[in-house]
């Protein structure tokens, strides 16, 4: 594990922290650590993954892409890598790798806004990589791009990268990112 355990449970403490509602989330995400390493794909019945809610200069829309394994629209992230120093750096990381937008195209969010959702989803077994089914605990860290960006999806893995106007994302997510758009964002 290349990131240290105490920092990942320091940026999960701070997440519970920021959004009262989630606190609930705190155990379990510590509890991943008794599995093994938080952040290895080899930690089976779940592993932390970064992502990125990217709002684009006027935050008026976030990125989405289709991930062609999972068949569905996320935000783009992924695993952690052994190489990632940060939680942060691996979902900028993914960010750049899925989408071709480099770490300096974009500025983290501050404070609460840092890690705006944690997504708790099930991925399918794939017996080919003799991977059973498990959770990814997905931090997805909330970022505005610095100007116009040139989206260039990595074919083998992404596809229809789409802007989604933040005024229609659901839930607790959109709830927050529309927070964030307005405290954070031009007005007009």
């Amino acid at each position: 594990m290349t990131i240290p355990l105490p920092r990942i449970e320091q940026a999960i403490a701070d997440y519970s922290a920021a959004w009262d509602g989630e606190r609930h989330l705190l155990p379990l995400l510590r509890g991943l650590a008794l599995d093994g390493d938080p952040t290895s794909r080899g930690t089976l019945a779940g592993h932390l993954t970064g992502s990125v809610v990217l709002f684009d200069a006027g935050w008026r829309n976030v990125l989405q892409i289709h991930h062609r394994v999972h068949q569905r629209y996320l935000f783009p992230g992924g695993h952690i890598d052994a190489e990632d120093q940060s939680l942060e750096a691996a979902a900028l990381r993914e960010l750049h790798e899925e989408v071709g937008v480099p770490p300096r195209s974009v500025r983290l969010l501050p404070g609460r806004f840092r890690i705006l959702h944690v997504d708790v989803h099930d991925i399918a077994a794939r017996p080919e990589r003799h991977e059973p089914a498990h959770f990814h605990y997905d931090l997805r860290f909330a970022a505005v791009a610095a100007g116009p960006l040139e989206i260039r999806p990595q074919e083998d893995e992404v596809s229809d990268p789409r802007w989604v106007p933040v005024a229609e994302l659901p839930g607790v997510l959109g709830e927050r990112a529309r927070e964030a758009a307005a405290r954070h964002g031009e007005p007009g």
